[in-house]
Order: structure tokens, then C-alpha cells, then sequence
């Protein structure tokens, strides 16, 4: 699998094999291949011109919004986030937020087997949001 990095919405990316079919949808990407989806949407936290909401304010939010399953953090350069993996029917998911000065990324990744956990928990590891995109 090699990886590329995808631009998202706002001023996240994301790294996805090239196998994944990208989808899009203006607001949001999702990125297919197979059983595995992953679905990313963002959005600016605060007003335009204003002073940005710290990313550890923003990611005490979401964690508190998080659902059952087991829990997995992120803290890296400027971006932080919390997610949880959990069986859903016959599949898996990882539904997660990634969390930096003013932006928060939503994440859902979908996967079949268990052994694909590591996999879906690196796509989320991957989400970025590049330093200065935020007017």
C-alpha cells in the first residue's frame, strides 16, 4: 500500500493508500476500497478574526462526546485527538476526532476484520492540519 497525502476539507489531510477510491462530497471525504471506508469531515471552531480555541480546549470537548469502545489518544506536533474502536454488527469502527488551535477533524473509519485495527488506527494517526491554514 503505498500512501499519499489527501487534502480534506479546511486545512486537514489525511495519508490513504492509493487503492482508496476518494469520494469528494464538498463538505466532507470518504475513501473506499473494499470492506474499509474512512470518512473525514472538519470544521473552523470560533469566529472569523478572532482569537482560535486552543486545540487542548477543543479535544476536551469531543472526548467527553465519544461513544462506548475502547479508548486510544493522539498528541503529536500540533495536533491531539481521542477516539474509540468498537464492534458494530459484523464490522468494526474507529470514530475519533483529531483536534488543533481552532479545527477539530471528525473521523469514522469502518473495517472488517480485527486484524485491520492497527491499519485504521494509523489513517486516523495520519490526519493533519497544516500550520497557518486558518484565516
Amino acid at each position: 500500500m503505498d500512501a499519499s497525502r489527501i487534502a480534506l476539507t479546511g486545512s486537514w489531510s489525511i495519508s490513504i493508500g492509493a487503492e482508496f477510491e476518494i469520494v469528494n462530497n464538498g463538505d466532507s471525504m470518504q475513501a473506499v476500497s473494499g470492506e474499509r471506508v474512512v470518512y473525514v469531515s472538519s470544521l473552523q471552531v470560533g469566529a472569523p478574526g478572532r482569537q482560535l480555541v486552543p486545540g487542548d480546549q477543543l479535544r476536551a470537548v469531543t472526548a467527553r462526546r465519544l461513544g462506548a469502545g475502547e479508548r486510544i489518544s493522539h498528541i503529536a506536533s500540533r495536533c491531539q485527538g481521542d477516539a474509540t474502536v468498537s464492534r458494530v454488527g459484523d464490522k468494526w469502527r474507529l470514530e475519533g476526532a483529531m483536534c488543533a488551535d481552532g479545527t477539530v477533524a471528525t473521523c469514522v473509519i469502518d473495517f472488517r476484520a480485527a486484524e485491520d485495527r492497527a491499519w485504521a488506527e494509523s489513517i486516523w494517526r495520519s490526519l493533519y492540519c497544516q500550520p497557518g491554514g486558518l484565516t
